[in-house]
């Protein structure tokens, strides 16, 4: 075998380190494109990161779809808020709007959080805030409204009242709206009232002039003048609605804490006996009426078949949605006023019932679902539900809006809100009310009389509330 010479050596050993650098910086090649590789692979895999949040909402009248629809535009508005700070998430929301009955609703969700299979957001009323909060279903807010604070400054703090419990915030504010009591202004020209005898009631009941009495007799005077079958529908099926007409005889619901619940038998008496009277004294009221369908009741009102209805501001977007009335056709035969005093001189008053959105304890992402809601909340987003569907505005922006500026019905009835008081956030006031919605029915289908209903209601809430209820005369 030959060895190698000196300079032959060199050559050699000169392609073996240039071969090896050649290797090495093949490898360093790969390498970055490996990890370029990875990154690209790591990078579309936390886009791909969807959260899918579940929202459970209810009109139940239909004009409400917003409540439901504007949670997916607040997801885009959400998901580009995420897509530009980087975040991984992305939002992606299931609704469900109820169109039901609201007692199956309010059912519906209780089973939900019994059974922990509940959705991570859920609408309801703020007088159910208490059972949930003390039931454990669902999360205080106030750590999340304070991070946001900024974007929910102007939300009126008497919404925020609507949902504090125990010193602690659960629930986001979604809309309100005033209760009201309507009349048809065609019945009274029929009866010799003119345009401007018309135009001052509002003012009248304001003034405390113009009482819950004086509507009967006028109620009365219309139906035997042959005008209309009927004087006076009210809600059907219970709700917050019956208790306008107690506090109208100055009866209170809880006491000044918001700790106990009150009953004051004596206003209770009057109220029940209202209710009876206008059945089978008065009788402008049917004695059915707890029987008689909803649609029913909007139809006979919007075709002129009774004279007063007790209502709210939702109802003039469903007549308008279903029943064809329009603008012009309300304006020139319907007004609309809060629910007058009892006695002449007094005050009118009237609910508002605020809607609020809550996070239940078993969502996993409760700030991804609440950061869903701020967006929700956004002004330009409630202004266009409540003008959809008849509610109030929940923030001054809101309010500041020309298109909800322009809606004269809309500015009116939110002036009535200085009448307005809350339903206690008590965890037993769903079934206080119940009670005294089942004594109502009693006495209008000559069931009890009406001293005999109070002795059920009062005998009922000490039996079922306890400590929680104090009876007073």
């Amino acid at each position: 075998m030959t060895s190698l010479g000196p300079v032959a050596r060199l050559q050699s050993l000169h392609t073996i380190v240039t071969m090896c650098r050649m290797i090495a910086l093949f490898a360093a090649h790969i390498s970055i494109r490996l990890s370029v590789l990875l990154l690209v692979v790591g990078l579309r895999g936390v886009a791909a990161q969807d959260v899918v949040l579940k929202a459970w909402t209810i009109g139940p009248d239909d004009p409400s779809i917003y409540r439901s629809t504007n949670l997916q535009t607040a997801a885009e508005r959400l998901n580009a808020e995420l897509e530009r700070s980087g975040a991984p998430e992305r939002v992606k929301v299931v609704t469900d709007f109820w169109t039901g009955q609201a007692q199956q609703y309010v059912q519906r969700v209780l089973l939900a959080f019994q059974s922990g299979d509940s959705p991570d957001i859920v609408l309801n009323g703020h007088e159910f805030i208490g059972r949930y909060a003390t039931a454990g279903s669902i999360l205080p807010l106030d750590d999340l409204i304070a991070a946001h604070q900024d974007a929910l400054a102007d939300i009126y703090p008497v919404l925020w009242q609507a949902v504090r419990f125990r010193g602690q915030v659960w629930g986001l504010p979604q809309d309100t709206e005033a209760r009201l009591m309507y009349v048809r202004t065609d019945h009274l020209r029929k009866v010799g009232w003119d345009d401007d005898t018309i135009a001052a009631l509002p003012q009248r009941v304001a003034a405390g002039d113009f009482t819950l009495f004086d509507l009967v007799a006028l109620a009365q005077q219309v139906k035997e003048a042959g005008i209309a079958p009927w004087g006076l529908y009210h809600h059907p099926t219970g709700g917050v609605d019956v208790f306008q007409i107690y506090l109208a005889f100055g009866g209170q619901v809880v006491d000044d804490s918001g700790a106990q619940l009150l009953l004051n038998t004596g206003a209770l008496h009057k109220l029940l006996q209202y209710h009876h009277d206008l059945v089978y004294r008065w009788q402008i009221t049917p004695a059915t009426m707890a029987n008689i369908p909803w649609g029913t009741i909007l139809k006979s009102f919007a075709e002129g078949t009774v004279t007063f209805w007790q209502g709210g501001t939702w109802h003039k977007a469903e007549w308008r949605t279903h029943y064809g009335l329009s603008e012009a056709a309300f304006a020139n035969t319907i007004s609309f006023f809060p629910i007058p005093a009892a006695q002449r001189g007094g005050q009118p008053n009237g609910i508002s019932h605020p809607m609020v959105y809550m996070i239940s304890r078993h969502s996993t992402h409760p700030a991804l679902a609440f950061r869903l809601l701020v967006h929700a909340s956004a002004a330009d987003l409630n202004a266009q539900h409540a003008l959809h569907s008849g509610h109030l505005a929940i923030r001054a922006s809101e309010a500041a809006l020309p298109a909800y500026k322009a809606d004269g019905f809309l500015l009116q009835a939110t002036d009535f809100l200085r009448y307005a008081r809350l339903t206690p956030n008590h965890p037993d006031w769903p079934q206080y009310e119940a009670i005294v919605t089942e004594a109502i029915r009693a006495v209008q289908a000559r069931r009890l009389p009406p001293a005999e209903a109070v002795q059920f209601v009062a005998t009922r809430l000490r039996q079922q509330l306890r400590h929680q209820v104090r009876i007073v005369d």
